[in-house]
């Protein structure tokens, strides 16, 4: 049998599954599905999801017992003696059942309604008949055995014996598989058996590498597809239940005691990805194309080698759970070079984007595919191994780790798409900041800064990787446009746990502290949501752990509270009705200022040009306040500017932060003066109040009508005042206020350039001996480290962010070149509950994606992420005899989102068929596919509308006559619109004409004057199917055309017809050639070839474009061929509905 009949005959049992009911076990039909398929791609551009859906819905029993075949059919494999032998154990058989199961899983994992029946068919213990019994049951001869005892032949409970449950028995095949010898390792002299567990690669446990060819690794990557595919149960869970309910694949896998096993799974995944290292020249593209075989191979060892290392074992509530031993394991790593190995492959990955600045090619700045699980990887081998831990906290490379975090979180602060990324660099940063030595190190200063990315570059910096930490810290909160408020308070935890060990902090990082200080004292942001008051206190905890534990080291710190003491001095008297006047007032301002028309939005923000400011500048907080304001903070006028972007906390804000932050309340309660020692509390006045507000008579019904229109609904109120106000810990910083302001001239804190600013910063340390001061640093609030705590909440989000990312990874279906298989989309269109699945925001324009106006409308499809590496490539480099160059032809109107979908693709042309019924007109393949909402104007009409409208705005800046078309890149493409129309042609045709009146209006057509000149727009309409003849090709002026019948182009009655009647004629390809009994090049006879050149030729001679629809969709090889030889012989558009395929292609 040829590949084509191959290809055909797996396609007809496909549909077998689901048309014949409980097809038995025993049938020969159940090979094909290992014997037929030639590649992954066969099995699932074949085995569509319909295609497994209908299996699963509608015959079952066919579903299960195919699941049973292939599954045993590879234990059976597994097993052989002489596996893999081309005759006897081939191995094309056990790479078929590892894709057969690859692509049914998902299906089976989103069917919510056969868990049981997946719970039992996969993990129940099953029983066979012993050997023992399967002998005595055989009867040899008749007379032997009396009749009477002929009954007791009948298999018994001892005839049994246990066997694995099914699920357990293929993983345990999968492991053994990934170190067989000659399907995944080559054969070791010195192994004993086929199974070998041997290290793949050099590196941690391994001096040595084995050697390994491309059909090896590729192997490889099909079992590791499958392992990732059987563990990916979790994408099918929800986040709260996945931490609690866990997969019983991943249990199986991490519980195993088998040591050897562990280990060499362990670090043979570990080296492959640590070692991978590609070649210079091809590293700054990296991110955009496959074409390193070994590529696909290191991602699917990263994510697999994170889904084991993150897993927590579920607690079954019989005591403690079992142990993850490729967690322990690798917890227990120790040699210094191992670290070092794995530190050196982390970074090479990390630090490529960095290293590309230096580059002149245009967006080869990015960072490689899985640069996202290489920070995982960081992070969770940081928390399990505290020997890696004290490896990198105490040398310097955790300052390498530290501007990556910072490069990291910088880069994607303001991707939605990125924010989990975002949010575990600064995790990462919160865990490195627990640990003592890392805070001593900051204290070192920052060299070649100059180096860094200018994303992260601070002008004329000449500070410490502290400051560095503090500036860019405030950075991501005044920059990120409220995307990160849920981490403003790791953000901050960050800085405690620093606090008590920063030195000599530059005057730029403490103008910093000070303008995060006012931006969070500010009335607009403490009374917009009941929580965010917490986030000043939180930055008061940091500026009075420094006063406390290193007053006389950090006198920039000290001066900069001097210099703006009125802001520290206005919380202190702050009541709701002082916070409602400068609220009001500066409302005002902003209704008579002519430059400040935009709405109040109470985010923490900075103005751009803030954002890197170089120490000798002028910080934007430098004015005193005005000393009659009622409340002073807010009286600056850069505090203007920044008060229009204070930060406003979200109710589910609170919610979020638990699983993210230690607690800052003490257990018991107890309500505690935080920055206080025990010794300064007992100063306190007795009876007094920390803070005055009996003058406060402002009336509630105000601060409601205030409030009312606030997005949380929250209305502050007196009462919840006083319940943190009292509270706030400002005591320390009015503390050193109050004992040195008294001694210091007005004038020496105008300018820290003054000499009299210089003497005083000079003589600040000397102020620890004045009596209030020396109370406070003496006895300084004890150290508390606040770690990343962990949760079952902050463990489900851990755990979809890494599935997040497995699940992108795969998403873009592409060969990874060089014979082995790339990702293929396993999970591609399936129900995932762990994570919702929607498009990332799309990316800027590049080579290989120039953008035009369909990025801002086809915003809702999945693949897109995949597909915009493709955008721009509408044409297909051949041309040939005066015709354009072809295109991309795609008939979409059956797809989720028409045209859009098509025009994402690249595509010029696109069809609709049309129905007329009660004077709409409908779209749909035929009449059981139509529905009120699926109309010409709703699918096609105004989605082309609304992309050229975008395209060619109203501006002053545009004078040309000439309409733009969809494309940026290609303006002047017409984009070909085929309307097939289906019921009465005369009178649905004209319904049609009617129907493109808003095109027309705008002067988007194509058009014809006087029967001569074509006049080239945006849109060319083309009528085809039962569009009548007579309807077009009389009319002197319009703007629609006809698809001539290309085969028929030498009858009589089509003989006038010319590109200005039909730019395009087509025809069925099968028809048009006949069939096609070979699936090599060339693909086609000489006498087809005659035939299709005979007809391209006519047509092409009267200006006309050749287009052929109906060509082959299956077998891949075929298809392709005929793709190839229709543009090689000049064919002016390509005709595929498969959209992935074609533009994968070509």
């Amino acid at each position: 049998m040829g590949a084509s009949e191959s290809k055909l005959v797996f396609k007809q049992g496909i549909f077998r599954l689901s048309e014949e009911q409980e097809i038995p076990a025993d049938d020969p039909y159940w090979a094909r599905f290992w014997e037929l398929p030639e590649s992954t791609e066969d099995v699932f551009s074949l085995f569509t999801p319909a295609d497994i859906r209908r299996t699963r819905d509608h015959a079952l029993a066919n579903f299960e017992t195919l699941l049973l075949a292939v599954t045993s059919r590879l234990t059976v494999l597994r097993n052989h003696p002489s596996f893999p032998d081309p005759d006897l154990a081939p191995e094309r058989d056990v790479l078929n059942c590892v894709r057969v199961l690859t692509r049914l899983l998902p299906y089976v994992y989103e069917a919510e309604h056969l868990e049981e029946w997946e719970d039992k068919f996969f993990w129940a213990h099953r029983k066979r008949m012993t050997r023992q019994a399967q002998i005595s049951g055989e009867i040899l001869f008749d007379d032997a055995q009396p009749e009477d005892e002929q009954d007791q032949t009948s298999p018994r409970e001892a005839d049994y014996e246990d066997e694995k449950p099914l699920a357990e028995e293929l993983i345990d095949t999968l492991v053994d598989l990934l170190f067989f010898a000659d399907f995944t390792i080559p054969r070791l002299p010195t192994a004993k058996g086929k199974v070998s567990y041997s290290i793949w690669q050099s590196g941690v446990g391994c001096n040595t590498a084995m050697g390994s060819n491309k059909q090896l690794e590729s192997n490889r990557c099909e079992i590791l597809r499958l392992m990732l595919t059987l563990t990916g149960k979790a994408m099918y869970l929800p986040s709260n239940t996945l931490p609690v309910q866990g997969v019983k694949a991943i249990t199986y896998i991490t519980t195993c005691q088998d040591k050897q096993s562990v280990l060499t799974v362990l670090c043979s995944l570990l080296n492959t990805a640590m070692k991978y290292n590609p070649a210079s020249w091809r590293v700054p593209y990296d991110h955009v194309v496959w074409k390193d075989p070994r590529q696909i191979l290191v991602i699917y060892c990263v994510q697999l080698l994170l889904v084991l290392l993150l897993y927590p074992i579920p607690e079954d509530g019989r005591g403690a759970p079992p142990k993850n031993y490729y967690r322990h394991y690798f917890g227990r790593l120790h040699r210094p070079q191992d670290f070092q190995f794995l530190v050196d492959g982390m970074t090479r990955i990390l630090n490529q984007p960095m290293q590309a600045t230096a580059s002149y090619l245009p967006g080869s700045q990015k960072s490689v595919k899985w640069a996202p699980e290489m920070l995982v990887l960081f992070w969770e081998t940081l928390q399990c191994n505290k020997r890696f831990r004290s490896f990198i906290i105490d040398s310097n490379r955790s300052h390498d780790f530290l501007v990556l975090c910072i490069f990291y979180a910088m880069e994607y602060r303001m991707d939605p798409s990125k924010q989990g990324v975002v949010r575990m660099c600064i995790f990462i940063l919160q865990t490195m900041s627990a640990e003592l030595t890392f805070g001593k190190s900051l204290n070192n200063k920052f060299e070649a800064q100059e180096t860094l990315p200018q994303s992260i570059r601070l002008l004329k910096f000449r500070g410490s990787y502290a400051d560095f930490l503090i500036m860019s810290i405030h950075t991501l909160i005044t920059t990120s446009k409220g995307n990160l408020d849920t981490v403003y308070p790791a953000l901050l935890i960050i800085l405690n746990n620093i606090a008590p060990y920063v030195e000599h902090i530059s005057p730029s990082a403490c103008s910093k502290v000070i303008q995060l200080f006012s931006s969070m004292s500010a009335p607009s942001f403490l009374l917009a949501n009941e929580t965010n008051h917490t986030l000043l206190a939180s930055l008061l905890d940091f500026i009075n752990i420094m006063l406390e534990h290193k007053f006389t080291d950090n006198p920039y710190l000290v001066y900069a509270i001097l210099k703006y003491r009125q802001r520290f001095e206005a919380v202190r008297a702050f009541t709701l009705e002082s916070g409602q006047q400068e609220i009001e007032r500066q409302n005002e301002k902003r209704k008579a200022s002519t430059s400040s028309d935009a709405p109040v939005s109470p985010t923490l923000s900075q103005s751009e040009e803030d954002i890197h400011t170089s120490s000798g500048a002028r910080s934007p907080l430098t004015r005193i306040p005005e000393e009659n304001s009622p409340f002073a903070i807010g009286d600056d006028d850069s505090d203007d500017e920044r008060e229009e972007h204070t930060p406003s906390q979200t109710p589910s804000a609170q919610t979020s932060r638990r699983a993210s932050m230690a607690s800052t309340i003490d257990e018991n309660g107890a309500q505690q003066v935080r920055g206080m020692s025990e010794k300064a509390r007992g100063k306190k006045p007795a009876g007094k109040p920390p803070f005055s507000r009996q003058n406060s008579m402002t009336s509630q019904t105000s601060i409601s009508a205030l409030f009312s229109a606030s997005a949380s609904g929250f209305t502050p109120t007196v009462h919840w005042l006083e319940s943190w106000l009292p509270e706030l810990p400002l005591h320390t910083v009015l503390t050193i206020i109050s004992a040195i302001a008294p001694h210091i001239p007005d004038s020496a804190l105008q300018s820290t350039a003054s000499p009299e600013a210089r003497t005083l910063i000079h003589n600040l340390p000397s102020f620890a001996e004045e009596p209030e001061v020396k109370g406070i640093i003496s006895e300084p609030t004890p150290v508390r480290v606040q770690s990343f705590e962990w949760s079952a909440l902050s463990m489900g989000w851990y755990e979809s962010l890494l599935w997040g990312f497995i699940f992108s990874s795969e998403m873009v279906v592409g060969s990874a070149g060089g014979g082995t298989p790339g990702s293929v989309g396993v999970w591609n269109g399936t129900g995932i509950r762990l994570f919702r699945v929607q498009e990332a925001a799309a990316q800027g324009p590049t080579l290989l994606a120039p953008k035009g106006a369909v990025d801002a409308v086809g915003s809702n499809l999945v693949q897109r992420i995949g597909n915009l590496s493709l955008r721009g490539r509408t044409s297909i480099s051949q041309e040939s005899g005066g015709a354009s160059s072809p295109k991309i032809f795609s008939r979409d109107y059956w797809r989720d989102e028409p045209f859009y979908t098509g025009l994402s693709h690249g595509c010029t042309s696109t069809e609709a068929d049309v129905w007329l019924y009660n004077g709409t007109l409908y779209v749909g393949h035929d009449q059981s596919a139509l529905t009120e909402q699926r109309t010409l104007e709703s699918l096609y009409i105004n989605p082309i509308l609304d992309v050229l409208e975008r395209q060619n705005p109203e501006s002053p800046f545009l004078t040309s006559a000439t309409k733009n078309g969809v494309w940026d890149t290609v303006p002047d493409q017409t984009l070909y619109f085929f309307i097939d129309v289906k019921t009465s042609g005369h009178e649905t045709f004209k319904a049609v004409i009617d129907a493109l009146e808003p095109l027309r209006a705008k002067g988007y057509l194509t058009t014809v004057k006087d029967g001569k000149t074509v006049i080239n727009g945006a849109v060319t309409i083309i009528g085809t199917g039962e569009t009548p003849l007579d309807m077009v090709a009389p009319v002197k002026d319009r703007d629609y055309f006809f698809d001539a019948p290309l085969a028929d182009l030498n009858d009589p009655k089509y003989a006038d017809i010319t590109g200005i009647v039909s730019p395009v004629a087509s025809t069925d390809f099968d028809k048009a050639v006949g069939k096609i009994t070979v699936d090599t090049d060339p693909i086609l006879s000489e006498d087809q070839l005659k035939a299709l050149r005979a007809q391209i030729a006519t047509a092409n001679e009267r200006g006309i474009g050749a287009r052929y629809w109906n060509t082959p969709y299956f077998p891949i090889r075929k298809r392709n061929l005929v793709w190839r030889t229709l543009l090689r012989e000049g064919v002016i558009l390509l005709n595929a509905d498969d959209l992935d395929a074609v533009t994968a292609y070509f």
